[in-house]
């Protein structure tokens, strides 16, 4: 996916781009629908702050340290003001409209978050919705897919999922492993436009029944 990287911009306690040591050159990590307890990247060791997903978020319901949860605090509408917050120890405060969060507590324990999220365009959490976000983040023309195809499979499966990676993988890798709970499959058809569909059991009735005599051992010639 063509998602920003990190500059490695910041100086001590100010930004939220990583170090020229650290994570410069990182791509951005992205969170997809309902995730729980991922591994947020740390973009400010003096200060605290993590990133969960490279836009706005929908909410980081909870963080935890080494399993702890943090008490949650205000919502601050960027980073400045997420780096000049007053956080109590054991707490957090967010940044949802940059994806970040900031913890007070000891240096070196494990951090885990619970988040909902990509919200620009507004959230989605189905594996429709998560395969059509993908796909606009690509930069694809929306007439490049079928609509039509993505609300039936949102039909079939409305169930709510969600979809962490903060190693840069492709597109193509994302979306399969949106489509493998629901046994969902993707294609383009001969028109180059990106078609939906489900495997899901036959039902009715049946239009042929084979046997034996159907069937025939195949020989491979070399």
């Amino acid at each position: 996916l063509p998602l920003p990287k990190y500059a490695g911009t910041n100086a001590g306690a100010v930004g939220v781009e990583g170090t020229e040591s650290g994570i410069k050159g990182k791509v951005k990590p992205l969170c997809l629908g309902r995730c729980l307890n991922v591994e947020p990247v740390c973009v400010n060791e003096s200060s605290g702050v993590y990133q969960v997903h490279w836009r706005s978020v929908q909410a980081v319901t909870a963080v935890y340290s080494n399993g702890s949860a943090l008490t949650p605090g205000a919502d601050l509408p960027d980073e400045t003001a997420l780096a000049a917050a007053t956080i109590p120890a054991g707490a957090f405060a967010t940044c949802l409209a940059k994806g970040l969060f900031r913890i007070n507590t000891a240096l070196g324990t494990r951090i885990t978050a619970d988040v909902r999220g990509d919200s620009q365009g507004g959230y989605v959490s189905t594996t429709a919705g998560l395969l059509g976000r993908v796909l606009q983040i690509m930069g694809l023309d929306p007439s490049g897919w079928s609509a039509a195809d993505l609300a039936a499979l949102d039909a079939a499966c409305p169930g709510e999922i969600g979809l962490y990676d903060a190693a840069g993988r492709k597109a193509r890798e994302l979306m399969d492993d949106i489509c493998a709970g629901a046994w969902a499959w993707y294609s383009p058809d001969r028109l180059g436009v990106i078609r939906f569909g489900r495997v899901a059991a036959p039902s009715g009735l049946p239009v042929a029944a084979l046997g034996d005599l159907h069937l025939f051992d195949l020989e491979r010639v070399d």
